[in-house]
């Protein structure tokens, strides 16, 4: 129920993998002390509500297998506190804002299989913390981040595959993906000859 929503003191909230329908409420922004919100794998539609920005101790936001629509409201930029921001499988479009460089504590990016576009923002590259990215199967443009590969990120994904005509060509990403036929392949010594 939308209602427990108006618990202004609680701290978490999981409810992920269920079947909740409709859209997440405004009123989650009610919610200043919440730390995690886990509403994973449901039917979610709408848009993820601009007063998320109000939660600033959010420390983990994962709304990944949803149907959520619309694009990442610049609010949610102001959670200074982040480290797994989880946008994978949605709907979700537009361009990634300049400003994801403020969540200097995000470890955890995952931004796959939504339609995202433009250029992959260099400002991912000032997040010092940053270990995984998930940037596949999305609509991106341009290479992925040269100052990404001076780090030694343990997950770094991208739509780097064909080699000769990848969407995101990668020096350094952990796995290629194709966004046309959905296979990713991990990239080691070994298997460098398969994606000449």
């Amino acid at each position: 129920p939308s209602e427990v929503f108006n618990l202004e003191y609680l701290s978490f909230t999981r409810h992920n993998d269920n079947i909740l329908e409709g859209s997440i409420p405004k009123s989650v922004g009610k919610m200043s002390q919440l730390q995690e919100i886990w509403l994973s794998s449901n039917q979610l539609t709408g848009t993820i509500p601009t007063e998320v920005g109000l939660m600033t101790n959010l420390i983990y936001f994962k709304v990944n297998w949803n149907k959520l629509t619309g694009s990442i409201p610049s609010e949610l930029y102001n959670a200074k506190y982040l480290m797994t921001l989880d946008l994978f499988s949605n709907y979700l479009k537009g361009t990634i804002d300049d400003r994801i460089g403020n969540l200097t504590d995000l470890k955890y990016l995952y931004l796959s299989r939504n339609k995202f576009e433009g250029n992959i923002t260099t400002a991912l590259v000032k997040l010092e913390q940053l270990n995984l990215a998930w940037l596949h199967m999305n609509r991106f443009e341009g290479e992925v981040p040269q100052g990404l590969c001076k780090r030694n990120m343990e997950v770094l994904q991208s739509d780097c595959f064909p080699r000769r005509k990848a969407p995101n060509p990668c020096e350094c990403c952990s796995a290629c993906c194709n966004r046309n036929t959905e296979i990713c392949l991990i990239i080691d010594d070994d298997l460098e000859l398969e994606f000449i």
